[in-house]
């Protein structure tokens, strides 16, 4: 976690940029402008809503090097997408992350080995290698899994959405295993009882809370032997179930056959979750509900508590 003095940063890199930027101000902030930044370049000044380097900034000339203004105090963190070949969610991830949460990103390609020095791995849905095999059997032997395992043991933060649940579950970071929907493919708004919030990225939570998040996926019944589910649930590992707009947890709520409507499991240091919902897509009111923001407000808290 960085926190901007306020002082205006010197970005480089010839079109989208490269790396998270070097400059004192933003030491470690990737070169991504956000709300209310001020640009300065060669064709002047911009104040900018929000603005992503690449077509955009190339259009305005600035391509080779620009001033970045951010309120002082800005806490940043560097967040890392993995993006697989057929991901389709990373760049709904992106600009939560960039144009809701002000946050500095990088998109990390599945075969890097190594992660940019980010704070926090997000790994989106899709359906990564075509689901063949089945969803994230392929995908877990990708190169850039290594790191991504070196920094959830070393305790990074991880968050898996959908089919990067699915890579988790395959890579073994995360128990269980995600087989296909008891129905056919389902794409809809689900609510979700809050059964713990020790997870790192539902720590903004409240155990007994109902939350919102629609669902969209072919692969998603969680499965687990009942006395591995048992020391699961024990270890307060279950994060989020399947239930009624009441919190009621049945089986008249369960979209995919999960057992014990699992929707949402976490590893034992709380740092890995796993949710087959996408908070992406319901962290802005246009979007028809905001309860998505929680998980990105967790992650932010608990990495400025952490430093």
């Amino acid at each position: 976690m960085t926190k901007c003095d306020g002082r205006p940063a010197l970005l480089t890199g010839r079109g989208a940029g490269s790396g998270w930027g070097q400059t004192p101000a933003l030491r470690g902030c990737r070169s991504t402008l956000v709300a209310g930044a001020m640009v300065v370049g060669v064709a002047g000044m911009y104040s900018v809503p929000a603005l992503i380097l690449g077509q955009t900034l190339r259009s305005l000339g600035l391509r080779d090097k620009i001033l970045l203004q951010l309120p002082e105090g800005t806490q940043l963190l560097k967040i890392a997408v993995v993006v697989f070949p057929g991901t389709n969610c990373d760049a709904d991830c992106f600009h939560v992350i960039t144009q809701v949460f002000h946050q500095p990103a990088q998109y990390v390609r599945h075969d890097s080995t190594e992660l940019s020095d980010a704070e926090c791995v997000i790994l989106p849905g899709g359906f990564s290698y075509g689901d063949y095999l089945r969803a994230g059997a392929i995908a877990r032997f990708s190169p850039v899994m290594r790191p991504i395992a070196d920094f959830a043991r070393a305790g990074g933060q991880v968050v898996g959405i959908c089919n990067g649940f699915q890579a988790l579950v395959e890579a073994g970071l995360l128990p269980g295993a995600l087989l296909p929907n008891s129905t056919a493919f389902r794409c809809e708004w689900v609510n979700l009882l809050v059964e713990e919030n020790r997870a790192d990225a539902l720590g903004a939570a409240r155990p007994g809370q109902v939350i919102r998040m629609p669902i969209a996926h072919g692969e998603g019944r969680y499965y687990l032997g009942e006395d591995e589910l048992s020391r699961l649930e024990r270890n307060r590992q279950v994060v989020l179930r399947y239930c009624g707009s009441d919190g009621q947890v049945s089986a008249d709520f369960n979209p995919n056959g999960s057992v014990g409507n699992v929707a949402a499991v976490c590893n034992e240091g709380g740092n890995v979750f796993g949710l087959m919902p996408h908070p992406e897509r319901c962290s802005e009111q246009s979007l028809g509900g905001t309860d998505g923001r929680l998980v990105f407000q967790s992650l932010l808290s608990m990495v400025a508590a952490a430093t």
